[in-house]
């Protein structure tokens, strides 16, 4: 028997590369090549004097290779733990209490209205769309407990092509806001619901996840019947746990049979190694080794914990216990949903430790970015997946310009990469991600693009840096004809936009046939992300990229 075909070769990378392994926080790769095939998998990743035998090996020519500039580099894309999608309506205000008096001042009243399908359809495209943004390729999404507009919430980040574990929110206790929570069997029932829905669907990248709100919001029998649930159908779990030192002492009221509020999760079958639960800042000792023997995970929101004063988590003690980290946003506890703030709130909450003597020494930045990237992807189980540039797994990736026109930060003729790279981290935002690529629910690969919010300033392009040979390639503009308009796949029915600006390949052998086409949910004329035919020279099917919008 024959060794099965490989796939085609799609893209070939030339550049830096800076992602983590199990080995390294960090690994900065300068001068490599990585290829990728049709099916967005990574196949190599070498060193550039690699170059001529990988051509031969995978049939590439020397024009094929999209070579990166001095100021570019790819990183993996971002993994949101924690992030409330309804909550995106308010995020950047409103945090002026601590968490149960705002949980019923705004965020339970907020939430009652996503009874509306077309107030859900408005906040949930943006908040997908301003992930995406920010460089968030895959998330772990609360919705409410409204079924269908969580199902909308499903339909929308799958047409958007970012990867999501989307829960409709549990909970039948609300005294506080008695309009907003369920029936204990009606909770059960459309969850149950909401399950079987999504997956008969069959989103290649979006799936369901069980979702308790919180100890204080759940009975007894909510909790066990959601455990019974989660384990028949092999589900992930996600909650809160030990957010605050008030709900810490509402549980133990409420669960006096329980020793601590994880035996509570534990004993209901909803701590497993598919669980994921944000906070944890007051977990003991015995629960983080209860939480290291399921193979459960922490997401880290230093965000909200600050925002909400709710307390410090401290990091460096559950990695000592072995326990699967990510970081989250936490919107709208946590004001941003950036997960580059994320991290920036993540150092920020070691050094408090130290200051405090708590710890002898804080987190590196390398050790926050990988708890943003490959430590995300551990948490949600899609380590085999994503998280790194590891051959094998898909290239879901950014692409950083530091010197992009609108860059909010300088560089310096005395800056390394190394300083690049920190200032990125630390200063950077959504101007220094040109392109946001992954695999979408089309049937190739579907590569890069910028995303676009629909408040975008239409001046961003008026800066006085168009000698800036770095940047000339990435302000091309291109035209969309009848002929181009016949690429487009049967699943691109929609609106083409007469331009497109999209800052894409340093070679005009990577763009061809391009196409944009509006988006399901538009807002503004062109406002919605977009989505661009670009197939490479040696490709022969198109491939889908997110642009903009002229």
């Amino acid at each position: 028997m024959g060794s099965p075909q490989r796939l085609p070769l799609a893209h070939v990378f030339k550049g830096t590369f800076v992602h983590s392994s199990s080995s390294s926080p960090m690994e900065i790769l300068r001068g490599h090549l990585l290829g990728v095939d049709e099916s967005g998998t990574i196949v190599f990743l070498e060193q550039a004097e690699q170059q001529e035998q990988l051509a031969k090996t995978w049939d590439f020519k020397m024009s094929d290779i999209r070579e990166l500039s001095n100021y570019e580099f790819f990183m993996p894309g971002m993994v949101d733990t924690h992030i409330h999608a309804p909550q995106y309506s308010f995020a950047g205000t409103r945090v002026d209490l601590p968490l149960l008096q705002w949980l019923t001042t705004y965020t339970f009243p907020t939430e009652s209205k996503y009874k509306d399908s077309d107030f859900a359809e408005e906040v949930y495209t943006r908040v997908v769309r301003r992930t995406l943004k920010n460089g968030t390729t895959t998330a772990c999404y609360f919705a409410t407990i409204y079924t269908d507009t969580s199902l909308l919430l499903a339909e929308i980040i799958d047409k958007f092509g970012q990867r999501a574990f989307v829960g409709k929110v549990c909970m039948d206790l609300n005294d506080s806001v008695p309009q907003y929570k369920e029936i204990t069997a009606d909770s059960v029932r459309e969850t149950d619901r909401f399950v079987k829905e999504l997956l008969e669907r069959k989103y290649p990248r979006v799936q369901p996840v069980i979702t308790p709100r919180f100890g204080p919001s759940c009975t007894e029998d909510l909790l066990r019947a959601l455990g019974d649930l989660a384990q028949a159908r092999d589900l992930h779990v996600q909650s809160h746990i030990s957010e605050n030192e008030e709900e810490l002492k509402l549980v133990a009221n409420m669960f006096p049979a329980y020793q601590n509020y994880t035996e509570l999760y534990d004993k209901n079958k909803l701590l497993t190694s598919k669980t994921v639960m944000a906070h944890a800042c007051y977990l003991s000792d015995e629960e983080l080794k209860l939480f290291s023997l399921r193979g459960a995970a922490i997401s880290h929101c230093p965000s909200s914990n600050f925002s909400l004063c709710s307390g410090v988590l401290n990091v460096q003690k559950v990695l000592k216990h072995n326990v699967k980290l990510g970081l989250g946003t936490d919107v709208a506890g946590g004001y941003s949903a950036s997960m580059l703030d994320a991290i920036r709130k993540t150092m920020i909450a070691s050094n408090s430790l130290q200051i405090h003597e708590v710890n002898e020494t804080g987190l590196t930045l390398k050790e926050a970015f990988k708890l943003a990237t490959l430590g995300g992807s551990q948490a949600l189980g899609l380590d085999d997946v994503i998280g790194n540039f590891e051959v094998g797994k898909e290239f879901d990736a950014l692409l950083i310009n530091t010197k992009a026109s609108d860059s909010p930060f300088d560089l310096f003729s005395a800056d390394n990469f190394e300083d690049t790279l920190q200032k990125f981290l630390y200063l950077g935002d959504d101007r220094n991600i040109s392109e946001v690529g992954f695999v979408s629910q089309f049937e190739n690969l579907r590569a890069f693009g910028h995303v676009v919010d629909d408040d975008d300033d239409d001046d961003d392009d008026d800066d006085d840096d168009d000698d800036d040979d770095d940047n000339n390639n990435n302000n091309r503009t291109y035209k969309t004809s009848d002929e181009q308009r016949n690429c487009l796949p049967p699943e691109a029915d929609a609106q083409l936009a007469p331009e497109v600006h999209c800052p894409l390949a340093n070679s005009p052998s990577y763009i061809q046939n391009m196409k944009l086409y509006g988006m399901e949910y538009p807002f503004g004329q062109f406002g919605s992300p977009a989505l661009a035919v670009s197939p490479p020279s040696f490709l022969g099917t198109p491939h889908l990229l997110i642009g903009r919008a002229v």
